[in-house]
């Protein structure tokens, strides 16, 4: 067991569909149940499906390895009911493992979400504040997974991502890049971005964030949005919170749309964003338990992109509560949840629905897959791609050094991971917070 996690950890492995937490730290915990996440629930994303469909071999092969190795009694893949011939693919490649289960998911939003997700393979309802490992139970998502293949196969360290680029560009698809790879090298060279008027959001259109062609991708870095500037979830994304204020106090009409279709509230959980519109509308913010509400947000944007009419934000207002929150270091604690709605399954949000409200459906196609790794002449790889602290700089200016090897140690003593270089070539420079190579 110790072997194999330590292997996890040298390899620099962390979520590679979610917040970058390191998985050699999640894998010491006891697991009875592996989940693999490959339901990709975010419109217009297209890793996990071209994974699982051109690597199902491998990702079976790399599973079953992982549960030898750790004790784990029984795996499930998760992906879409829509994708048949994955399914059908899987079942085909799992067949020989009993203890391996592929369970199709409904076409909804957000399937993907760790506690909706549980619950709807294993009927393990979490309250707010749990961890999955309460339960022994697991999730990993399925680029991850091919990653631990790569590792334990082919001693591969983490130095390239799948991307989808899409939207606005002529040459749309899924690709390979090296790690520290600009943002405006694959809109631009290679995805081949229509016009400058455009606006990029990194990651999924619901709770992925404005970038610029400067950024770099990182190892969760999962998709590149190309819009208008003017295209409505641009605008959304760009509002600032004290316009939002303002707005709430003029037109929320406290019509509940927001809390009876937030999807931790259908659970169950304490989560009522209506309640704290209401009090934001009203300047009264003296009631704990209506703020305390935001603690359960989970930023999925099912509030503010889906349920209102009035284009506002009650994501918005919880993140603000909630970031407030963890600077005075109160944490979302454990409570019991109610029963699940009487409603849930009526008041899910249908994946093609969210895409035409979104105003993306002229996109939501299948692209091209790449799995070849795209070559650049030069990359800028950040020390912090992951929860924790940031990996220190091993490398000085002028080394030259090859592709796979270890550039930054993680942070010794706490919460961390590995940096490998991504490119072979030399160090040209070093800062605080990223190692840039040059090919020679």
């Amino acid at each position: 067991m110790e072997n194999i996690i330590e292997k996890i950890g040298d390899a620099g492995i962390v979520g590679a569909g979610g917040a970058g937490f390191p998985t050699h730290v999640k894998l010491k915990s006891k697991i009875k149940t592996l989940i693999i996440n490959s339901a990709e629930c975010e419109p217009l994303l297209q890793v996990d499906k071209n994974l699982t469909k051109s690597y199902a071999t491998e990702l079976i092969k790399g599973l079953h390895q992982l549960m030898e190795a750790l004790s784990i009694e029984k795996s499930i893949i998760g992906i879409k009911n829509k994708h048949t011939d994955i399914i059908e693919q899987l079942k085909d490649y799992g067949k020989n493992y009993a203890n391996i289960e592929i369970y199709p998911l409904p076409n909804v939003y957000p399937i993907g979400d760790e506690v909706v997700l549980i619950e709807e393979v294993t009927g393990i309802v979490m309250k707010k504040g749990e961890l999955p490992m309460q339960y022994e139970v697991m999730v990993i998502n399925t680029e991850t997974l091919f990653n631990i293949y790569h590792k334990l196969f082919k001693e591969k360290n983490v130095t390239h991502t799948f991307v989808t680029v899409i939207g606005e560009v002529d040459a749309p698809g899924t690709y390979y890049a090296p790690i520290g790879t600009s943002v405006g090298y694959l809109v631009d060279t290679v995805g081949k971005r229509r016009n400058d008027n455009h606006k990029i959001i990194i990651g999924g259109p619901m709770t992925g964030s404005l970038t610029t062609i400067h950024d770099v991708v990182k190892k969760n870095s999962k998709a590149l949005i190309v819009l208008d500037k003017d295209h409505a979830l641009i605008r959304q994304m760009e509002d600032v919170n004290i316009n939002h204020l303002t707005r709430i106090m003029a037109s929320c009409s406290q019509c509940r749309a927001c809390t009876d279709m937030c999807p931790r509230h259908l659970l169950g959980h304490h989560v009522e964003p209506h309640k704290l519109m209401n009090a934001m509308a009203n300047g009264v913010l003296h009631n704990s338990s209506v703020l305390e509400t935001a603690l359960g947000c989970v930023d999925c944007g099912v509030c503010e992109l889906y349920a209102c009419h009035h284009d506002l934000s009650p994501r918005k207002m919880m993140m603000m509560v909630k970031q407030e929150f963890a600077k005075n270091g109160v944490r979302p604690s454990s409570e019991n949840t109610t029963s699940m709605h009487v409603d849930r399954d009526y008041r899910r949000v249908p994946s093609g629905r969210l895409v035409m409200r979104l105003g993306l459906s002229r996109y939501d196609e299948t692209v091209p897959f790449y799995p070849e790794p795209i070559q650049v002449s030069k990359v800028k790889i950040p020390l912090n791609q992951h929860i924790g602290q940031p990996a220190k700089a091993i490398v000085t200016v002028g080394q030259e050094i090859m592709e796979n090897s270890r550039i930054a140690k993680a942070f010794e003593g706490g919460l961390g991971a590995h940096i490998h270089a991504s490119i072979s070539g030399s160090v040209t420079e070093i800062s605080d917070g990223y190692i840039c190579i040059e090919r020679i």
